[in-house]
């Protein structure tokens, strides 16, 4: 049948010929305020259970979809710019897309440099239905770009991330992986619109393509036609395009098409109002798809995903963590991430022990009796130190070849933090002992002047 149609395109035909593949609806749900994601937050991260220990997974996939979402785009590209240029109408949205396909081909370099395999295989993995075996990560990108229609604002994203840690905390791992997962959700999401632009296309290819036949089709024609297209689910498109090109004026003898298009399409003005609906929603999200893409590419990560991580918070409180250069802090968050693993602590418990060890090897005294306080400060120290060094050999123990680095870099922060600890311990002390001789001089003093005045006993 459709070998009758002359002025059917290649692409068209070959879309209408093969199995069918329904269009998966894009990722778009309700629009989510500040207050309503930091709920949402926490609600999702008690829904997402991870598994307890990522099993082997030698053939595993990359990120789902990635290099077929980018083929299925040339092809829509490609068949989209066709219609344009034969003169035919294109959306916004469609324009959209054919001016910034460079862009989105630079996405697939740029998710690989983001995310090596790796690392990725690092990554928590969810343990239950519908993303099973999918980075944690994934399920939150998903759920952020759905609820914003694909616009990154970084005052929702970070009140977002900070609820769902409020629940369950996030490795560092996990937080700079997001910016390149939301480049794999954000490209799947393009690839159902762009799909779906495609396909009304093509639906509305064939319904000119019908009528520039109409003599020669038949009702039955007519109806094959239809079934096919109905299969695919893009009656609404098929019959809004015939409906609109139903002549004014009526001949003698109309072709079947004419009877055929009026019992079939009815409510052509109902038709048409969904279809500026639905391309406006589209003309919005593939606008914002392209100019979040295009943010994720100059936004200073540091300043969003560091502020919301809990074990930052905690490294942050050393005075030497925010006095080294930004390649030795680098250094010290990456062998944290590693003894975390091996060790099997968490990265916040890592960085608390070295908090607690830095702080007990410094901590001034207080007042008090000077021998028993000393042997208090010196039993708590050795606490501290005890509990930092079983961590540490803990994670020496269980490092695998090429890990000492990250064992020696902590121990290389631990002595940082402590020589800062004790410059300060130093210059407190000092005054202090000043101020304690200022003290008794002037308590001294008092003393005379009080027996002085006293009266004597006659």
């Amino acid at each position: 049948m459709l070998d009758r149609l002359a002025s059917l395109s290649d692409y068209a035909r070959q879309l209408l010929d093969r199995p069918h593949a329904p269009v998966q609806p894009p990722i778009r749900a309700e629009l989510f305020g500040l207050q309503r994601f930091r709920q949402h937050g926490r609600s999702l991260a008690r829904a997402q259970p991870v598994e307890a220990q990522s099993p082997a997974r030698g053939n595993a996939p990359f990120f789902p979809r990635v290099d077929e979402n980018l083929a299925s785009l040339r092809g829509a590209f490609d068949y989209i710019a066709l219609i344009s240029q034969s003169g035919r109408y294109v959306s916004p949205a469609a324009e959209w897309l054919l001016d910034n396909f460079h862009l989105v081909e630079a996405q697939l370099q740029q998710i690989r440099e983001g995310v090596p395999r790796s690392y990725y295989a690092r990554l928590p993995k969810l343990a239950e239905a519908p993303l099973a075996g999918l980075p944690r990560v994934y399920g939150i990108a998903w759920a952020y770009v759905a609820h914003t229609d694909s616009v990154l604002n970084s005052d929702l994203f970070t009140a977002f991330l900070d609820a769902y840690q409020d629940v369950d905390e996030l490795t560092l791992g996990e937080l700079w992986a997001l910016p390149t997962t939301l480049r794999v959700v954000l490209l799947e999401n393009l690839r159902r619109v762009a799909e779906s632009i495609a396909q009304n296309k093509v639906a509305s290819e064939l319904a000119h393509a019908v009528w520039d036949s109409a003599e020669t089709l038949s009702a039955g024609d007519l109806d094959v036609l239809f079934a096919t297209i109905r299969e695919r689910g893009l009656e609404h498109s098929y019959c809004t395009q015939l409906w609109q090109r139903l002549p004014g004026e009526r001949t003698a003898r109309p072709p079947a098409l004419v009877a055929w298009t009026e019992h079939h399409c009815p409510h052509g003005p109902a038709l048409i109002d969904q279809a500026q609906t639905d391309q406006a929603a589209a003309n919005l999200t593939v606008g914002n798809i392209i100019t979040t893409l295009r943010t994720i590419g100059q936004v200073e990560w540091a300043d969003l995903i560091e502020p919301v991580s809990r074990s930052l918070r905690v490294l942050r409180e050393l005075p030497s963590f925010a006095q080294e250069s930004e390649l030795t802090r680098q250094q010290i968050t990456h062998a944290m991430e590693q003894v975390a693993r091996i060790s099997g602590r968490t990265e916040r418990s890592v960085a608390e022990a070295v908090l607690q060890r830095t702080r007990a090897s410094a901590a001034p005294r207080g007042p008090g009796t000077g021998a028993d306080l000393g042997k208090t400060f010196e039993s708590q120290t050795a606490d501290a130190q005890k509990a930092f060094a079983n961590l540490v050999d803990s994670a020496a123990k269980n490092a695998p070849a090429g890990s000492e680095t990250a064992v020696a870099v902590m121990k290389s922060a631990v002595a940082a933090a402590n020589n800062a600890f004790e410059s300060v311990q130093k210059a407190v002390k000092q005054a202090s002992d000043v101020a304690e001789a200022n003290f008794n001089a002037v308590a001294s003093t008092a003393a005379d002047a009080a027996k002085s005045a006293a009266p004597r006993k006659r």
